[in-house]
């Protein structure tokens, strides 16, 4: 799942780009942010800020939309049906439902800073290797010979190098 701090980022260097999709986290995290500021700003007392950093939120607000509609597979169009009091209620409903798992006609699913690239290592993508202190050596244990780096009968020189990144807007 995506986190804060990734959904922000996101959300201001996306603020104006429909295109792609935005999961279910991004979407909420920008709402939270969102409706944050509306709450403070206006108790700031800088109505200079007001203005800008409102029309900044509303256009922002609409891209997410559009790319969180996207990740349900639907038309930015959609969000014509929140102009009426029962469209509203089924935009909420879609906005929290899951996001389609696989591509769609707008793209692959967003995958979070971190998440898995679907690589592996070699030998069937299993790490011989244990992370709670090694592997159990000759003497069956974390004791005298053991491995206390937990890499195992392999190192990490035995590793290929990563794949290169996918596309750009992933």
């Amino acid at each position: 799942m995506i986190g804060f701090g990734e959904a922000i980022r996101n959300g201001f260097q996306q603020a104006l780009n429909v295109r792609g999709r935005a999961s279910r986290a991004e979407y909420w995290w920008w709402a939270l942010l969102s409706a944050g500021v509306l709450l403070v700003l206006p108790t700031a007392g800088d109505s200079l800020l007001l203005l800008p950093v409102t029309l900044f939120l509303l256009v922002s607000n609409l891209t997410v939309s559009v790319r969180r509609l996207h990740d349900r597979g639907l038309s930015g169009l959609w969000l014509l049906v929140g102009l009426t009091a029962i469209g509203s209620l089924g935009l909420l409903v879609v906005f929290l439902l899951p996001g389609d798992a696989a591509s769609n006609r707008f793209g692959p699913p967003r995958l979070p800073d971190g998440a898995a690239t679907g690589w592996a290592p070699p030998g069937g993508g299993t790490w011989r290797g244990r992370w709670d202190g090694g592997d159990p050596g000759p003497q069956g244990g974390a004791g005298p010979g053991a491995d206390p780096g937990g890499i195992g009968e392999r190192g990490w020189d035995d590793l290929p190098p990563p794949p290169p990144p996918g596309p750009a807007g992933r």
